[in-house]
C-alpha cells in the first residue's frame, strides 16, 4: 500500500497521482511546501511540480 505524508506544519510529501479509467486520465499533484493538492487533465508526464518561494509576496 502506497501513502502520502500531510506533516501537522502544512507541508506534504511531493506526489503525484494519476487516477483513471482507460479512456479518461486525471493527475492530481501534491506541492511539498504547501501540502496543496492540483487536479490536471491527462496523465502524469504532463504534471510538472515547481517550487515555490513562499517568502515572496504574491
Amino acid at each position: 500500500m502506497q501513502s502520502i505524508v500531510f506533516r501537522p506544519d502544512g507541508s506534504a510529501q511531493q506526489a503525484v497521482v494519476q487516477i483513471g479509467d482507460g479512456d479518461t486520465h486525471y493527475s492530481i499533484g501534491i506541492s511539498p511546501a504547501t501540502g496543496r493538492a492540483k487536479l490536471y487533465d491527462g496523465t502524469i508526464e504532463k504534471v510538472k511540480i515547481t517550487s515555490v518561494d513562499l517568502d515572496e509576496e504574491q
